[in-house]
């Protein structure tokens, strides 16, 4: 079981809860944990979404949870992986599926986050289903496409979505802030990086190399070709 994990970024962290990004997927967790449902948390590979769920969960004390990255994963060492976490006091000689439903009566409204999610084959997700089914239970499964994909081929679980958010990457005026950059650095910056987190750090960690007033769109251009693979397209993903 992996514990909700402490997020390190090269970036300033109080810049970063100040992006449109940041506080756009906020505001729709905000909405996802308050009311019991199937949610479903979309993002590319560094756009940040682990970032803000993980700051979001810890706030809020939700569980965190990620499956194991295993192929064979039954649908009862899911329920026992989930009732460890759930129910950490119980009797492990317990059936896991009855210690779940205890844990989802035990107040109101209960509400986990499942990072990962693609790694949930179709009997573990029913799991997850019958849950939702029985008890006001708030679930968000957090993936990248391949997990709407996944999703958009199990009709028991696809018609119980509530709703889906797929997180932004950072734009121009984001990039402007976070790197107090000129408008045209910054632009060039989005441009080779599309607002992408793991391409911003390679990008930056050269940049800070050199003297602020020495940074031009040409030696952006320069670092990107050098140090960056593939080029994002307008809408953040590589082409």
């Amino acid at each position: 079981m992996r514990r909700i994990p402490q997020v390190t970024w090269v970036f300033d962290e109080g810049k970063i809860i100040e992006t449109s990004a940041y506080q756009a997927t906020q505001e729709w967790l905000d909405e996802a944990c308050s009311s019991p449902g199937i949610w479903v948390l979309l993002g590319e590979p560094g756009v940040g979404k682990t970032f803000g769920a993980t700051h979001y969960a810890l706030r809020n004390r939700i569980p965190y949870i990620t499956p194991p990255p295993d192929r064979d994963l039954t649908v009862r060492r899911w329920l026992r992986y989930l009732a460890v976490h759930l129910a950490p006091d119980h009797n492990p000689n317990d059936d896991p599926y009855y210690l779940l439903c205890d844990w989802a009566e035990s107040q109101p409204l209960t509400r986990v986050i499942i990072d990962e999610a693609v790694r949930l084959r179709r009997p573990c997700l029913d799991a997850l289903r019958d849950l939702h089914d029985r008890y006001p239970v708030t679930i968000v499964l957090i993936g990248t496409s391949e997990l709407e994909r996944k999703l958009q081929h199990y009709d028991t679980i696809v018609h119980r979505v509530c709703g889906v958010w797929r997180v932004p990457p950072l734009n121009t005026k984001d990039i402007e802030a976070l790197y107090e950059v000129p408008r045209d650095v910054a632009a060039t910056i989005y441009s080779r990086t599309g607002g992408n987190y793991r391409h911003l750090a390679l990008l930056i960690d050269r940049l800070q190399r050199v003297p602020t007033t020495a940074i031009t769109t040409g030696l952006v251009n320069t670092l990107a070709d050098r140090y960056i693979l593939g080029r994002p397209s307008k809408n953040g993903k590589e082409e």
